[in-house]
């Protein structure tokens, strides 16, 4: 009986002590974690400072698909350079991602008259059409952008999409994903 009492005892005290120390805030000894050591799922709940570097806080989220929160970086930058080339590019994504195309397509537009057609501009308006079906004009936007850089991965994965989307309808769920690397000025 005391041997079995004891050993209960020792087994709570051993359990109070785990949830005690298991209980800590994970960055209590730091003031914040960097945004780059954070999953996808952890960033919602990190404070960034604005003014620190919009354009790179917001090509953060885009590349962990926080399209609501890229896009409200990448507007931010633009409030202080509205001619910032990633910006007008990671916003116009951002709202692609998001299925708001209208509002996509003006930043499109602001970057293609302010920096001509580039191959970034092909590519991620071409990954845009593609989200919408549009696969005739998103795979002459992609081979644009391919001749404009023929090395690009990026580039030849969607033109693949485009590919796989036309002889696999359900290929549609499983291969179109944005590239990791978010967009790509070139």
């Amino acid at each position: 009986m005391w041997q079995s009492v004891t050993t209960k005892t020792a087994v709570y005290a051993a359990l109070a002590v785990f949830v005690l120390t298991g209980c800590q805030a994970p960055y209590e000894f730091s003031s914040k974690p960097p945004l780059r050591n954070l999953r996808p799922a952890e960033i919602y709940d990190v404070d960034v400072d604005l003014k620190q570097n919009p354009v790179q806080t917001g090509e953060y989220y885009l590349k962990n698909k926080g399209y609501v929160q890229s896009v409200a970086y990448f507007e931010e930058a633009l409030k202080g350079d509205p001619k910032n080339k990633t910006a007008l590019l990671g916003v116009a994504s951002s709202y692609s991602m998001l299925g708001q195309f209208k509002q996509a397509d003006a930043y499109f537009q602001m970057f293609s008259e302010t920096y001509g057609e580039t191959a970034a501009y092909n590519n991620d308006f071409g990954f845009s059409q593609i989200l919408r079906g549009n696969l005739d004009r998103a795979e002459t936007l992609l081979l644009r952008a391919h001749s404009q850089a023929p090395n690009s991965v990026t580039i030849k994965n969607n033109l693949d999409a485009i590919q796989k989307l036309r002889t696999n309808k359900q290929a549609a769920l499983t291969y179109v994903t944005f590239p990791s690397s978010g967009p790509q000025i070139v």
